[in-house]
């Protein structure tokens, strides 16, 4: 029962990404654990690397040229993200880049 109610979470989260901006309604850069993947334990250890906004990640998806092989070899080496955690924030990154760019 709890996995469900975890998925179905991690779904609403990815829907409402898919469709947010960048920055927040004071202009500022959304902090990184609205990206769906990306909890209190992934969001420390991107800062310890310098990612501290959501932008900073767009970014390197970007500077792979949204190659999902690429995004996940660096999320799995850099921040250590389980797998699952790295197919949903991969997947989250690829969607929102699709919709917004």
């Amino acid at each position: 029962m709890a996995a469900e109610s975890t998925g179905s979470n991690l779904t609403k989260k990815a829907l409402a990404f898919e469709t947010m901006t960048l920055r927040d309604d004071e202009r500022k850069f959304r902090p990184l654990d609205v990206l769906p993947g990306i909890g209190p334990v992934a969001k420390e250890r991107l800062a310890k690397i310098g990612f501290t906004t959501l932008a900073h990640v767009i970014g390197q998806f970007l500077l792979f040229s949204c190659d999902r092989e690429l995004m996940n070899a660096w999320l799995k080496e850099h921040v250590e993200l389980q797998d699952r955690h790295i197919t949903s924030t991969v997947d989250a990154l690829a969607s929102w880049c699709d919709r917004n760019l």
